[in-house]
């Protein structure tokens, strides 16, 4: 089989679900990956990532934050990038996670829908009208017309299921840490500052600098941000000296970074937080056996973890309490747990299971 994974998302940022999807799929398979589009003089360029795997990077007048918020626009650029797709591509099975490509489907016979967020709910937070009403149509067709639909979470499949029966859920994955021999590190009983880490994009939009002063004042740690760091968050910050802000890192790069952790969190702002939404960053933290403090979604209480592998927060002052907590509860069995729970939900499992659908 051959894919092209079709998305609203940068090839160069963070690892999220559709890189992990591509890079997992293409161990086994030939994978093409759409990245969203940069802006430019329209022309699409196309750079092999290793044998496996391609990325096709369009470039658009209009920035790809403002270009899927205007219809007339979005379908001008579906039309011009679908075609160019076809003429090179039209043999190949559809991965497709942008939510409002609805146009795919006059191009490509097989066409799957990876769904990994609330979408609507994302749309009617910016509380324009034509705009989320634009957005619920176009993804309802998607629904709709793909051979079958994945939802990452049982709440997102529940919504996929009454538009397409032909919906299944395949929650999140983590990395194989035998892949990038990575050895979980056990915990560090030496008196020091506690490293705290983050992964993730850092801003005011999904992260209150107020927490992270929080934490600060009331934990002697360090935190360590993995992912890019917005300018105007960072300046909110009041003991920059205890912030170490390590870039964008991948592979065994960002496993070897979370391993020094001595907790993890994964905190969210309360308004932006989606119902549906599982923290994809848990599952690195877990299979490098990191205690996981996060936000208390409404998601989580749907998967089977073991007790104590994460400590989820109801009220965000709580935060340095049970970061305390997590470290000092901390033990090589934890460790361990958290690490067979991980090694069985990989990304490689997840694109085996993906694959007997497609079958």
């Amino acid at each position: 089989m051959k894919f092209l994974i079709n998305t609203l998302t940068a090839w160069d940022e963070p690892p999220r679900a559709r890189h992990q999807v591509a890079g997992a799929l293409a161990k086994k398979y030939d994978v093409v990956f759409v990245s969203a589009n940069k802006k430019g003089f329209p022309k699409i360029k196309k750079y092999p990532v290793h044998s496996n795997l391609t990325v096709i990077q369009p470039f658009f007048p209009i920035d790809v934050r403002i270009r899927y918020r205007i219809p007339l626009l979005n379908e001008i650029y579906q039309a011009w990038l679908f075609r160019w797709l076809r003429k090179r591509y039209n043999d190949r099975k559809v991965i497709n996670f942008d939510f409002t490509a609805h146009k795919i489907f006059r191009y490509f016979k097989t066409v799957y829908y990876y769904c990994n967020d609330n979408f609507s709910s994302i749309s009617r937070k910016i509380n324009v009208w034509p705009i989320y009403r634009y957005h619920e149509y176009c993804e309802r067709k998607i629904m709709k017309s793909s051979v079958f639909c994945i939802g990452t979470s049982p709440m997102i499949t529940a919504n996929l299921l009454k538009w397409n029966p032909s919906s299944y859920e395949i929650l999140l994955g983590g990395p194989d840490i035998h892949e990038f021999d990575v050895i979980p590190a056990a915990k560090n009983e030496t008196e020091h500052p506690l490293n705290i880490g983050l992964v993730g994009f850092i801003s005011n939009y999904n992260l209150s600098s107020d927490l992270v002063n929080n934490i600060l004042q009331n934990v002697d740690c360090i935190i360590t941000f993995i992912g890019p760091v917005d300018p105007q968050f960072y300046e909110n910050i009041e003991k920059k000296d205890r912030v170490i802000r390590k870039g964008t890192l991948t592979d065994k790069e960002l496993l070897a970074a979370v391993n020094d952790f001595d907790v993890a969190i994964a905190p969210y702002a309360n308004k932006k937080v989606n119902e549906g939404g599982i923290p994809n960053k848990m599952f690195i933290y877990l299979a490098v056996g990191k205690p996981v403090v996060t936000t208390k979604l409404k998601s989580l209480s749907t998967i089977d973890l073991p007790e104590k592998l994460i400590y989820p927060v109801d009220e965000m002052h709580h935060f340095p309490d049970l970061i305390v907590k997590a470290f000092n509860e901390n033990n090589s069995e934890l460790i361990q747990s958290r690490v067979n729970f991980a090694k069985n939900n990989t990304w490689d499992l997840r694109m085996d299971q993906f694959i007997t659908y497609c079958k």
